[in-house]
Order: C-alpha cells, then sequence, then structure tokens
C-alpha cells in the first residue's frame, strides 16, 4: 500500500510540474528589447611648446597652429544610426604667460564646418599649470550636425602679452557617447 501511495504522489507531482510550467511566450516582444551603452573614448591628445609659435629669437611668426584628425567612428553607419547623444570633454593645461583661444571645428566630407566649440584658455601667472575644462552634452540639432562630420580640426590661437613665449600647453580630449539599439 505504501508503494502505491509512493506512485501516486510521484505522479501527480510529475502531472503538476508539467502544468505548472506551461505559460504563452509572446515572441511579440523581441521587438520591443532594446539595450543602452555609454562608451568613453580618448580623443585627441597633444602638446604644444613655444616652438610651435615663435623663432628662435622668440619672435611669434605662427599666432595659430591648426591640428586635423579624421574621426573614423563618426562614418560607421551603425554609430549614425543608435548615437542618442554626445559628451565632449577637453582639458588644457597651460604653463605660458599667454591666453590662448582654442577652436574646435567638426568638418563635413567637403571641409566645410557643421559646428564648432571655442574655449578660452587662461595664461599662468606662476609657470604652474593653469587647467581649462570644457565639458558639454550635445543632444537633439546639434547632434545631428555631429553625425554629419568626419573629422576634426583644431585651432589653437595665442593671444601676445608683451612677455616672453615660454611654456607648455597640454590638450587633452574625449568623447562619451550614448548609444541605445
Amino acid at each position: 500500500m505504501r508503494k502505491r501511495i509512493g506512485v501516486k504522489a510521484l505522479m501527480l507531482l510529475f502531472v503538476l510540474l508539467q502544468v505548472g510550467c506551461v505559460r504563452d511566450i509572446d515572441l511579440d516582444q523581441a521587438d520591443e528589447f532594446a539595450t543602452e551603452q555609454d562608451v568613453d573614448l580618448d580623443l585627441i591628445y597633444f602638446t604644444l611648446d613655444s616652438q610651435n609659435f615663435t623663432d628662435e629669437t622668440g619672435t611669434i611668426i605662427k599666432p595659430v597652429t591648426t591640428q586635423e584628425t579624421q574621426v573614423e567612428l563618426f562614418d560607421d553607419e551603425f554609430f549614425q544610426e543608435n548615437l542618442e547623444e554626445l559628451g565632449l570633454y577637453v582639458k588644457i593645461e597651460n604653463t605660458f604667460s599667454q591666453e590662448f583661444i582654442t577652436t574646435l571645428n567638426f568638418l563635413d566630407e567637403d571641409g566645410n564646418m557643421t559646428y564648432s566649440v571655442q574655449i578660452n584658455v587662461a595664461g599662468s601667472t606662476s609657470d604652474q599649470p593653469v587647467t581649462t575644462v570644457y565639458d558639454e552634452v550635445i543632444t537633439g540639432q546639434d547632434l545631428d550636425l555631429i553625425r554629419s562630420s568626419i573629422s576634426i580640426s583644431i585651432a589653437t590661437e595665442i593671444i601676445p602679452d608683451g612677455d616672453p613665449v615660454s611654456g607648455e600647453l597640454n590638450f587633452q580630449s574625449k568623447l562619451r557617447y550614448h548609444l541605445t539599439f
């Protein structure tokens, strides 16, 4: 008799497990799935010194130094379709006594400016680095302008102050982008 109760209990448990684990699966929910990703990307780094602006006598002969970098990320179709916002972070350390104006121009395939950022960099009064930070989150129409860019041109202009031109300008930049796919 005990054996019959054990077999009946086992059969009942088996039936309950089979019925209890069944539920309808909505396969249409797969279309509603989305994931988000935030990524930090080192963009452009460089250091300028007095030789980038002056001749051997210290006379300013080139007040503006320009560097251009292709950004292949902007040309990627997946990136273009899924980009929700873009953070631009720039840190500039200056030991020159002179102030600078640094302009970042985002350029399209034809070299036309699509978006521009201007950063005023303070001069140092004690040969100690003075740090200037620029941090912007770009969305909406401005983001659409950047989407059409394939390169970035950075122009650094020295503002003469009568003092000898001596020091370093350390430029560091990052992109933080948010993708939803």
